[in-house]
């Protein structure tokens, strides 16, 4: 699982949210087909799910008040996390994985210089019993003067690899990275903020006769988009997501279940937003047209995916589209193939508040929806095989000031406290939760 949203400043402290819960309700017969379904609400409060556990591993964080904790993926036996911790030479950045209740491996990826204010911790990686790290560094001046930005992609005894970037005024840090089925290559995608910028990808590999890095441009270099994901495909290559955004018209209205502009906060500039979607092959290129998985007179505001065993791709998507002030957004289901993407399923229709929206999707099939509510308590909604939701959310107190990073096994996950309490004197805490 990824960090959706930009990480906290360096020298912040960083709260992050976690889980949420449902009571039974039995899913839709066919989920996938029924296009217009909207999730079973219930006046009764559905029973939360989830107990904290034991503390899990303790990792050297440093300053808890300055504490990032970024993405987590689930392993065979356990979880790897990256983060950004102060330590007292100052910041570092470093990846960690997680056997049961040990650390197997912490290694610190990059310190000091190199490290790029406000962006995202590390991203690890994993395959064949190797622990890989990507993340945001600082890049030596070009010969005009002009200064760059790399996605570095670093392994454990071996030279770095990395892409380098022109380093823009409003350059976002958001970026992905992703291996392949296979696990011999590595896409990387990150939003350039250039004039002919857009989402930009790369293929990096250990060990391999590949060509020198050379960013290739996968969105259509003229709509505004940015927050790039990636998942691998079953047949080889990636699925390459972002969001898009284009400015509502003045006098644009509602019709159906569309949001007049007036239920917008003032002070947000008013804008559509939806997800694209395109296939890319295992060099990188696209395969197909760009797709949109969500309707371009939506509010998408935050989307994560994940694909399954069998080939699908499922997207979840934020949407802050309102019928009603106050109402809070709903979270849209899309399930892409290679040949046909499904209708939107409504599966949380009301309640969602502002934040990242997680997936979190274990390595045996499991899966949850993570997002916080608009009072910002965190929310679980657990998953069927075909992800389609199994009851309803329910607010989960017990991990409030959390974040939910991954699966770890049946009905296991873990979670992240990086604000201390004297409750909770450690980072990470085993979670339970019933399906």
């Amino acid at each position: 699982m990824r960090l959706r949203e930009p990480a906290i400043a360096l020298g912040m402290a960083a709260t992050l949210f976690a889980c949420k819960g449902c009571k039974p309700v039995p899913p839709p017969a066919d989920h996938a087909a029924d296009a217009g379904s909207t999730m079973p609400t219930s006046d009764a409060a559905p029973a939360a799910r989830c107990t904290l556990g034991e503390a899990g591993a303790t990792l050297d964080v440093g300053d808890r008040r300055a504490l990032v904790v970024g993405e987590a993926i689930p392993t065979s036996d356990g979880f790897a996390v990256g983060l950004v911790r102060t330590a007292k030479g100052g910041p570092e950045a470093l990846v960690a994985r997680v056997s049961g209740r040990q650390v197997a491996e912490q290694w610190v990826v990059a310190r000091g210089a190199e490290l790029v204010a406000d962006a995202p911790p590390p991203q690890p990686l994993v395959a064949g019993g190797s622990l890989y790290a990507a993340y945001v560094a600082s890049g030596a001046g070009g010969g005009s003067g002009t200064r760059s930005r790399r996605i570095v992609l670093a392994k454990a005894g071996a030279p770095a690899l990395s892409v380098s970037f022109p380093d823009q005024a409003a350059e976002s840090l958001a970026f992905d990275a992703a291996l392949a089925s296979d696990g011999s290559r590595v896409a990387l995608a990150w939003d350039d903020d250039s004039a002919k910028g857009g989402i930009q990808l790369a293929i990096l590999a250990f060990g391999a006769a590949l060509p020198a890095p050379v960013p290739r441009l996968v969105s259509d270099g003229l709509t505004a988009v940015d927050g790039p994901r990636l998942a691998p495909r079953a047949g080889g290559g990636w699925w390459a997501a972002w969001s898009a955004r284009r400015e509502e018209p003045a006098d644009s209205g509602v019709r159906g279940d569309d949001v007049r502009p007036s239920l917008e906060i003032p002070s947000e500039a008013r804008t559509f937003s939806w997800v694209e979607l395109v296939a890319l092959d295992a060099a990188g290129a696209s395969v197909g047209a760009i797709r949109k998985l969500t309707l371009p007179s939506g509010h998408v505001a935050s989307f994560d995916m994940a694909p399954r065993p069998h080939g699908e791709l499922d997207v979840f998507a934020r949407d802050e589209t309102q019928a009603r002030e106050g109402e809070g957004g709903r979270i849209l289901h899309v399930v892409v193939r290679d040949a046909a993407i499904d209708d939107a399923i409504v599966v949380v229709p009301d309640g969602a508040g502002r934040g990242a929206l997680d997936l979190l999707a274990g390595l045996g099939g499991e899966s949850w929806l993570a997002y916080v509510d608009g009072a910002d308590r965190p929310r679980l909604l657990p998953l069927g095989e075909t992800r389609g939701p199994l009851g309803p959310p329910a607010t989960e107190d017990a991990l409030e000031g959390g974040r939910l990073l991954a699966v770890t096994g049946p009905s296991r996950l873990v979670a992240a406290f990086p604000t201390p309490a004297p409750d909770r004197p450690d980072v990470l805490r085993e979670v339970t939760c019933v399906r």
